[in-house]
């Protein structure tokens, strides 16, 4: 199946029977697509748009979700935040320190945030539990996400950068 040209992705994730799509950073909305066929909807058809209200989307970068909270996380690096939405349309703003880029959620449910030099650690109220500093030949690093031994795993390097690769972190 593809879903409907349109504008650049920038992050997709899926929940319950749900596919989230973040497109063009200009029209602050997640599309939400079913997963599932009906008797009323086709397999992978839009069912709704939630809104982004107040987020001014040039910054926006990925989004994750947590199938125990049941919301998602949207990085947003140009104010330095990551947005929580809930399914119910509630957005919750957590600031942080750095420009988040990638996220993904532990198997603690908690929130991972990669920065240009470091690993963000959030609690689901959006408070830093710890700030892990990458080695500095990591370079880049776009996203990470935990292993189940605590051990992380980290992509990094764009462009003409002379590293690019996939690290574990302890």
């Amino acid at each position: 199946h593809t879903l409907p040209q349109d504008e650049e992705v920038y992050g997709v994730t899926s929940l319950d029977d749900e596919l989230f799509v973040l497109r063009d950073k200009d029209k602050e909305q997640v599309e939400v697509y079913n997963t599932t066929t009906t008797t009323t909807r086709e397999l992978y058809s839009l069912v709704r748009r939630l809104s982004l209200p107040g987020v001014e989307g040039v910054g926006l970068w990925d989004m994750t979700s947590c199938k125990h909270y049941r919301c998602l996380y949207i990085s947003d690096y140009s104010v330095k935040c990551v947005h929580r939405l809930e399914l119910n349309g509630k957005i919750t703003i957590w600031p942080v320190s750095y420009k988040p880029y990638g996220l993904s959620v532990t198997p603690q449910f908690t929130v991972l945030a990669t920065c240009s030099s470091k690993l963000l650690e959030l609690t689901t109220e959006g408070k830093q539990l710890r700030e892990i500093n990458l080695q500095s030949d990591i370079v880049h690093p776009l996203h990470a996400t935990q292993l189940s031994n605590g051990q992380f795993v980290v992509s990094h390097g764009v462009g003409k950068d002379p590293v690019q690769r996939v690290c574990i972190v302890d």
